[in-house]
């Protein structure tokens, strides 16, 4: 391109361009086209690298994050026209599975159950036990009738505690087992592009 800067073709400081004028290039643009599937981050940001792109066209796995019209944009699909360098944020995400979830829900319920029946069995005993207290003292009343009392309700407590059995405990098991699910709770999901890309050479 030709820049006239006044009719002398000569320029001073206080000259401002009157014209320019377009001249053709002795260079030869080719036009280089690429489809490509299944690429990582990587991959795709070295293939881009220092390119003229007049047009790319993504498609991902999962959402990434980029520019468009100097605009932060978010999706798994992108369409850009004559950019250079573009940058693009990957990320590989866990996702639940949605099974393992409702398996743990279900242990975490039974845990909680465990937990209530073993408090129950603690609570009861140990009344049986503070009742089983209080009629021993009782045996070294003065009284007859209340040594008599204290003996009969002394031997009916023993019996209810030698009946009294601790709930059946798994816990041990259930934790096992809500920890071996908390690690296959997540699944890793690998950032994966595909599309297409022109640009001049």
């Amino acid at each position: 391109m030709k820049i006239f800067l006044n009719r002398r073709g000569t320029h001073t400081q206080t000259d401002k361009i009157q014209l320019l004028q377009p001249i053709r290039s002795q260079r030869i643009f080719h036009l280089q086209e690429l489809y490509f599937n299944g690429i990582s981050p990587d991959s795709l940001q070295q293939l881009l690298y220092n390119k003229p792109i007049q047009t790319l066209k993504l498609q991902c796995s999962l959402p990434m994050q980029y520019l468009k019209d100097n605009k932060p944009q978010s999706g798994t699909s992108v369409e850009l026209e004559y950019v250079f360098n573009p940058v693009f944020t990957f990320s590989n995400v866990d996702s639940i599975d949605a099974s393992v979830e409702k398996d743990m829900a279900l242990l975490q319920l039974e845990i909680a159950k465990a937990n209530q029946e073993q408090a129950a069995y603690l609570q009861e005993q140990q009344a049986l036990q503070s009742q089983l207290t209080a009629a021993t003292l009782n045996l070294s009343s003065p009284d007859l009738a209340t040594k008599e009392q204290a003996t009969s309700t002394i031997a009916k407590l023993r019996t209810s505690l030698q009946q009294l059995k601790p709930p059946y405990n798994n816990k041990k098991a259930l934790q096992a087992r809500l920890s071996y699910l908390q690690q296959q709770l997540y699944v890793r999901k690998l950032q994966m592009v595909s599309g297409y890309v022109s640009w001049r050479k």
